[in-house]
This record gives structure tokens, C-alpha cells and sequence, in this order.
């Protein structure tokens, strides 16, 4: 699984460690929605952060 987004972003962080308190192994990959718009859209049209990419697409 991977964690898409900036962990200045309280939201992403929520997110970070929500699955480290479950124990899911994730992939943190800091993409940021403002200076990346092109490759977070290719990931997520809606453009959004937190996204989480799971190992079955």
C-alpha cells in the first residue's frame, strides 16, 4: 500500500498513523497536490491528499 501525499498535511499524518496503529505496512510517498499537479492527477483525478494506492491497483 502506498500513502500518497505531504505529511505536513495534518490529514495525511491522521492517515500515517492510523495505519501504523493497525499495523498495516504502507509506503509514505511525499507527492505534493501543489507543485506535482500534473503526476498526483495521473494517480488521483480528483487531486486529493491523503490517497491511498493499494497493492491491487
Amino acid at each position: 500500500m502506498k500513502l500518497i501525499g505531504m505529511m505536513d498535511s495534518p490529514y495525511v499524518r491522521r492517515v500515517a498513523i492510523s495505519l501504523e496503529l493497525y499495523g498495516v505496512e504502507f509506503a509514505s510517498h511525499p507527492l505534493s497536490v501543489f507543485s506535482s499537479f500534473e503526476a498526483f492527477s495521473r494517480i488521483n483525478p480528483a487531486v486529493k491528499a491523503p490517497t491511498l494506492v493499494l497493492d491491487n491497483g
